[in-house]
């Protein structure tokens, strides 16, 4: 469904905001896109792929310890602020 390769669901954030590591199975778009490049965990595309992520986790000795360098961008205050700031330029025009 092409709705789902532009959609980040929520929890992505969440996840992201108290450093817990993401393991994203779906289409490839902006959510496995903002996973990859911000390394918050590992993305896939099918089941292949996500069981291949799964047991690679599953090596590391210490990957529930896995801390990510939170990007502003990623808070929820910034995402907040810039929502609110997209419906005030859309009720302005």
């Amino acid at each position: 469904n092409k709705t789902f390769r532009s959609v980040i669901p929520s929890k992505i954030y969440d996840y992201a905001g108290n450093n817990i590591f993401i393991i994203f199975n779906g289409p490839k778009g902006d959510a496995s896109n903002l996973i990859e490049k911000k390394r918050l965990g590992k993305a896939s595309k099918n089941y292949k792929e996500l069981t291949y992520n799964i047991n690679l986790l599953l090596k590391r000795k210490n990957f529930n310890k896995i801390k990510n360098k939170i990007d502003e961008e990623l808070t929820r205050e910034y995402v907040t602020k810039k929502i609110i700031e997209n419906i005030e330029l859309s009720f302005s025009k």
